[in-house]
């Protein structure tokens, strides 16, 4: 059976009781969805404003030779969605967008599941920390139930005792959960909707109807009753109610709702939400002749190929460096790159500023101190690992050269992997090529919403009885780690703590 076959498409079939609504129909919000469903739980509607007429992840889609474009550029991919005007440039500027479909940017991710370092948790509340970490409902920790479950979909067991060093880095394997298909170039990382696909799953799965926009709680004495929805087709409003609301829109679009909802009912003095951060990433790229790549790592190319090798930061700052290698009709591709925290500030912000529909949110999000120090920290390392490169190659090092990238704009990921991928590339052996990803384009937003603060321990706003949220925003501090596991373990989370 055809997921597509299964979703609603017209007002009347949203039903008129409903016990749980779930707001956006991204990772989070269908992995609500798949462990509700789990436990029985009737009357369960999931909204996604985005259509249903390709539930397949982008690198395993009939147009996969172009993933790696729809990935980079979102002027490529017709599901990306801009509503926000920028305040920073470059951040959260092009290179920026939410994918509007059902399974959302689920569909795009390549499948890193690190959990967030234990330093950071020690800023979230205890008892969510001991359920990531040490136990969960007298099982497993979430970390470890979520990473052992959609590691045995992608039928995949990564070698997580594989380790080795090169100068001041122990570098270990990168768990991913990919699946790879029968078709050369052909692969696909974990979405909820791979749940959704097994056929015996439809007979009581919740409704996921596409096409209606979420705008505005609703919200009487205090309390959310339910959600008014536009049906894109038609620009109607409709009047949803529910029980319970769950924003999982992804930060965003749930600090949108979120900011509106918390000024109607007196808890903001203006239409704002702080907070908000972005990984911190940047990085290098370099081609090497065929077989004279340095000896350590070409032999990775054989024993480990398409593997990301990740390792924390060597002074303790707050990143991973990661690389990959491989090659390709120019010769042997390195990739290098740092990913670290921002840390939540009133820096950062989304503000609905406007009653245009079209850019209806303005969004500020700038670096602290502590931030400027770790982009030159992050590029320290970087030349350390470059300098080891050089000298186990026997050429001369020189620094790698970053332009001023996070305060203008500067040559980014995008950017060179469009130059190392073109046809016409003349290639320079043994020089790298700096690059940096300005704030919004890791897509890895969050924090806006803090466990702890805005939202109580069960995710429920401390201002607004039954209403939840879910997902990144909801991160007190994102840590270095990809959102991708923690999310998931979160959504699990509360799928069993809603009644």
């Amino acid at each position: 059976m055809n997921i597509i076959e299964t979703l609603p498409k017209k007002a009347a079939e949203i039903p008129e009781k409903i016990n749980i609504l779930i707001l956006g129909g991204g990772m989070s919000g269908l992995e609500l969805a798949k462990h509700l469903n789990n436990r029985e739980v009737e009357n369960i509607v999931v909204i996604e404003a985005g259509p249903a007429d390709d539930c397949n992840h982008i690198n395993a889609g009939e147009e996969y030779l172009q993933a790696n474009e729809f990935w980079k550029n979102e002027d490529s991919d017709k599901y990306a969605y801009r509503s926000w005007q920028s305040l920073s440039e470059p951040h959260f500027s092009k290179g920026t967008c939410l994918r509007r479909r059902v399974g959302g940017r689920s569909l795009y991710w390549h499948g890193v599941i690190l959990p967030i370092d234990s330093e950071i948790l020690k800023h979230w509340p205890p008892k969510i920390v001991s359920d990531l970490t040490e136990s969960w409902l007298g099982g497993p920790s979430l970390y470890s139930q979520v990473q052992s479950e959609i590691l045995a979909w992608a039928e995949k067991n990564y070698d997580a005792d594989y380790s080795f060093k090169f100068t001041h880095f122990e570098f270990k394997v990168t768990p991913q959960v990919i699946k790879i298909q029968g078709e050369s170039g052909r692969w696909e990382a974990y979405s909820p909707l791979s749940y959704w696909k097994e056929d015996d799953k439809f007979r009581n799965s919740p409704l996921i109807i596409s096409g209606y926009e979420a705008i505005a709680i609703i919200i009487r004495n205090g309390k959310c009753i339910g959600a008014k929805l536009r049906e894109i087709a038609s620009d109607k409003i409709h009047d949803v109610l529910a029980d319970k609301c769950v924003l999982a829109l992804g930060t965003i679009e749930n600090s949108r709702l979120a900011a509106q909802s918390l000024y109607d009912t007196g808890n903001l003095i203006e239409k704002k939400i702080t907070g908000l951060v972005d990984h911190i990433v940047q990085g290098f790229n370099v081609t090497f002749e065929h077989d004279k790549a340095p000896a350590k790592m070409g032999k990775l190319i054989d024993s480990h190929p398409d593997t990301i090798f990740f390792s924390p930061s060597i002074s303790g700052e707050r990143f991973n460096l990661f690389f990959t290698i491989s090659r390709s009709e120019f010769g042997i591709e390195l990739e290098v790159w740092t990913m670290g925290e921002q840390i939540p500030s009133t820096l950062g912000n989304i503000s609905i500023t406007t009653d245009d529909e079209i850019m209806p949110l303005s969004i500020l999000c700038n670096l602290v101190n502590a931030d400027n120090i770790l982009i030159q920290k992050e590029q320290d390392e970087l030349n350390i690992f470059w300098r080891e490169v050089c000298d186990s190659k026997k050429m001369p090092f020189e620094p790698l050269a970053f332009e001023a990238g996070f305060i203008i704009h500067a040559r980014t990921m995008g950017d060179v992997h469009h130059q190392f991928r073109s046809p016409s590339r003349v290639v320079n052996y043994n020089v790298p090529t700096t690059w940096i990803s300005p704030l919004g384009t890791e897509n890895h937003e969050s924090s806006t919403l803090p466990l702890g603060a805005v939202l109580n321990d069960n995710h429920e706003f401390n201002h607004i009885s039954n209403l939840f949220a879910v997902g990144p925003s909801t991160f007190p501090r994102p840590g270095a780690a990809n959102p991708s596991l923690t999310t998931l373990a979160l959504s699990r989370r509360l799928a069993y703590l809603l009644n």
